[in-house]
């Protein structure tokens, strides 16, 4: 995978999600994180659980023992953070529910709308294109949000030179819609307004949820959840 590539050192840049960011940089601390961007004027974004409007599901504590559809064991918004966010209610994310990972966003709000799952992790972004793509995605509600997410690293290998980081955290950070050369650049991209430089720091708040989310499933002595099979193509 792309990870795995950066720290064999076969590719020299990189943008990975918070979590795997942070899972690379655990196996490989030289490898440095120079920019993020920005979408929807924040430098952040929130996961989501969300069921259909039908089932009896209004709150975190009513998904104990309901079928939970995560997306993918390096995913932030679509497993670290939602596991989390049930171990805030008191809810195991594997103990307390019957979960499966179904590799994608997409696949994840098929099996809700379609009933193969009673609750489901995603983000805003997603769920909008769900809602305009998924047949029945519009009746999803959203039964409680994650904490705050920090947008995707954009990363260098062991070794890049530094000059080099520098200069494209700075052309990066030339480029934004406050100007109209920035717009056109930006428009394909779904809402970014722009680049800003990044630290390690800056996903300090990734890493901690992954110490709690750790420390649950060591302490339960249970591992991931298995993963989905292929879903029925048929709606």
């Amino acid at each position: 995978n792309l990870e795995q590539l950066l720290l064999e050192g076969q590719i020299d840049v990189a943008t990975m999600s918070p979590y795997a960011y942070v899972r690379a940089k655990e196996l490989a601390p030289d490898i440095q994180v120079f920019a993020t961007h920005i979408s929807g004027g924040s430098e952040t974004y929130g996961g989501y659980l969300v069921a259909r409007e039908d089932r009896e599901i209004h709150t975190v504590k009513d998904v104990k023992n309901q079928r939970f559809a995560f997306v993918d064991p390096r995913s932030s918004s679509g497993w670290l953070f939602p596991a989390s966010r049930l171990l805030d209610a008191g809810v195991h994310p594997v103990d307390d529910v019957e979960s499966m990972f179904y590799g994608s966003h997409s696949a994840v709000i098929q099996a809700v709308v379609r009933g193969h799952a009673d609750v489901g992790s995603t983000y805003a972004g997603a769920l909008i294109d769900g809602r305009g793509s998924i047949p029945g995605a519009e009746s999803l509600k959203i039964v409680a949000r994650t904490q705050r997410i920090p947008f995707d690293a954009y990363v260098v290998r062991t070794g890049f030179p530094r000059a080099a980081r520098d200069a494209l955290q700075l052309a990066l950070g030339s480029v934004s819609t406050r100007d109209s050369v920035g717009r056109d650049a930006l428009a394909p991209l779904l809402g970014l307004n722009g680049f800003m430089p990044a630290m390690d720091s800056h996903y300090r708040a990734v890493r901690a949820v992954d110490a709690e989310v750790r420390v649950a499933l060591e302490t339960s002595g249970t591992g991931l959840p298995p993963t989905a099979p292929p879903a029925d193509p048929k709606p």
